[in-house]
């Protein structure tokens, strides 16, 4: 196979000004060391951008998502329509993820990241600009396609995981996730109009910027290497038919929606029983404590998965997923009979320990499932 990419040694990459890391040749050059203050090309600038790329998606669409809801009673949207419509953005973003993996390997996670996030961006502004929301079709049409920035996180780990080896696989892919989920927690300052709009200038500008000053993978862009035969040529149908056909796929496909699904209860069990008043003090203590499980778990929980792959192979992977997800499952059940409201929030929160926990772990295996 012709190519004009060298295959170098570790030494020899490792000395190029664009990629002060070092690397694995047997991997395509991807990275063995993740120096986080470092935002030298191309790989720990890879790793900037992806997580900071995650983390504007995710407020954009979950900010835009808080405006929509607090303006539907006042553009005649009901409670039962806005439900729903929540329901249909969540069906379309899952049918933009699975179109956006293979799409991946095809164009690059970086192309796509800014394709979606500019675009969703785009959708917002016109939306709020024309007021295409004051009807329920509208409303339904906008959530719905803002919702798919929501689906960089499949861009963002693709990315990742191009420019870093296996073996560190879980902890620059939960920190990308970390970092990026973030989001979250700034969305809710970005629910006003005026905000709002700052933060889709911002994300303009760095969708435009990505391109610029960041790299597909250690060896250049995906669509060139197919072309000189460093990468595979694979057509969005192949590609597509054959992840629909992997049972790890699907396998984690339902250990991620246990993950994701699990962590949406821990509302609707503070909840149960309580006052308003009484409720209110009770998320809000519970969210600032999520928030900060979140920064450190999710990275600790791929950081451990990486150092059980060390020491046990892919078995300690699967084995310490499989002790988070059954934890986790163990303090949904205790939740749910938990009475005192003092014990409700020490469970729901030891329950978001291990849900978090989970969801970095798989960032770990993601990698290995075509293997």
């Amino acid at each position: 196979m012709s190519t004009s990419i060298e295959k170098t040694t570790l030494e020899e990459h490792a000395a190029r000004p664009e990629c002060h890391v070092a690397v694995d040749p047997d991997q395509d050059d991807r990275a063995t060391e993740m120096p986080l203050q470092s935002f030298a090309r191309c790989h720990m600038r890879a790793f900037h951008c992806a997580w900071f790329g995650l983390f504007i998606s995710v407020v954009v669409w979950r900010g835009f998502f808080q405006v929509l809801g607090n303006t539907a009673s006042q553009n005649g949207i009901s409670e039962s329509q806005e439900f729903y419509s929540f329901i249909v953005a969540l069906i379309v973003r899952a049918l933009a993820a699975f179109l956006l993996g293979p799409l991946c390997d095809i164009y690059g996670a970086r192309r796509l990241m800014v394709v979606v996030l500019l675009s969703s961006v785009s959708v917002a502004l016109i939306g709020a600009t024309l007021k295409v929301t004051n009807n329920v079709v509208g409303f339904y049409i906008v959530q719905s396609l803002v919702g798919i920035s929501g689906a960089t996180t499949v861009m963002s780990q693709f990315w990742t995981s191009n420019m870093f080896a296996k073996e560190i696989a879980g902890t620059t892919n939960s920190f990308v996730a970390g970092f990026g989920r973030l989001g979250d927690q700034a969305a809710t300052y970005a629910a006003s109009l005026p905000v709002g709009l700052s933060v889709a200038v911002v994300a303009c500008s760095w969708g435009a910027l990505l391109t610029k000053i960041s790299d597909e993978s250690p060896r250049g862009e995906l669509s060139e290497r197919s072309k000189i035969g460093d990468a595979a040529k694979v057509s969005t149908r192949e590609r597509f038919l054959s992840e629909i056909q992997n049972t790890n796929m699907w396998i984690l496909f339902v250990q991620y929606a246990c993950c994701a699904g699990a962590k949406h209860v821990h509302y609707y069990y503070l909840q149960l029983g309580l006052g308003e008043e009484e409720y209110g003090k009770l998320v809000s203590a519970f969210s600032f404590n999520d928030m900060l499980v979140r920064i450190i778990v999710i990275q600790l929980g791929g950081y451990i998965s990486d150092n059980c792959s060390s020491n046990f192979g892919m078995r300690g992977r699967l084995i310490w997923q499989s002790i988070c997800l059954g934890t986790a499952g163990f303090f949904v059940i205790i939740a749910a009979h938990s009475q005192d409201p003092f014990y409700l929030l020490v469970n729901v929160s030891l329950m978001s320990v291990f849900i978090w926990a989970a969801m970095g772990s798989t960032y770990g295996i993601v990698p290995y499932a075509n293997t």
